[in-house]
């Protein structure tokens, strides 16, 4: 997801390797936190697609810079 703009629910599904409903409920707890944003894109048939919010990915930086500290890096 941060490489890209956004993401649509199958890709991350599938590329994640988890279940439709796990997805959706870890999905709703970002949405909820304001983490991420969705959209419904009609494409043939509808299809969400998801993208880091600023908070996000300033809430993904911050984790990153977290990790590396217990790594000592």
């Amino acid at each position: 997801m941060l490489a890209r703009e956004e993401i649509s629910f199958t890709d991350l599904k599938n590329r994640l390797g988890v279940t439709d409903g796990n997805l959706d409920a870890h999905l709703k707890k970002f949405a909820a936190a304001g983490f991420l944003h969705s959209q419904t894109v009609l494409k043939g048939r509808s299809n969400t697609v998801y993208h880091l919010s600023p908070s996000g990915m300033k809430a993904f930086e911050s984790y990153c810079l977290q990790i590396r500290g217990l790594l000592g890096g």
